[in-house]
């Protein structure tokens, strides 16, 4: 399995550090709409695949973990949102067999800091 880990929000794979560029133009679309610090989207360059991520550099998060190596048949998931995301750092990997497809729209968002409220903005927001 690929042995993966975090450095203060740079993803490596097999000792392949990712690059990072921040996205320009408006993208309070893509932002969390309530959060108050300061929101960065970049993109995420990293064997051969770009991908879109946002940081919260002034939210608590878990920034750093590993190395650790992925088993056979199961991934380690990182939400796009890396400050935001309660993904594999907090679940661990994931079963093949559990995957389904990819993900297009958020169908369902509970906002915890607001006694798991929904969050009506998000219903059926495009992630693409």
């Amino acid at each position: 399995g690929d042995v993966v880990e975090m450095d203060g929000e740079q993803l490596i794979i097999n000792g392949v550090h990712a690059s990072y560029a921040q996205v320009s133009g408006d993208i309070s679309a893509h932002l969390t709409p309530d959060y108050q610090g300061r929101q960065l989207m970049l993109k995420e360059d990293l064997l051969g695949r770009q991908r879109p991520i946002i940081v919260m550099p002034q939210r608590p998060a878990m920034r750093s973990f590993g190395p650790v190596t992925v088993p056979q048949g199961e991934y380690l998931m990182l939400g796009d949102n890396r400050d935001n995301s309660k993904d594999s750092r907090y679940i661990g990997f994931v079963k093949r067999a559990l995957l389904t497809g990819r993900v297009k729209r958020v169908v369902f968002s509970l906002d915890a800091e607001r006694y798991y409220l929904p969050r009506m903005e998000r219903f059926a927001a495009s992630l693409l």
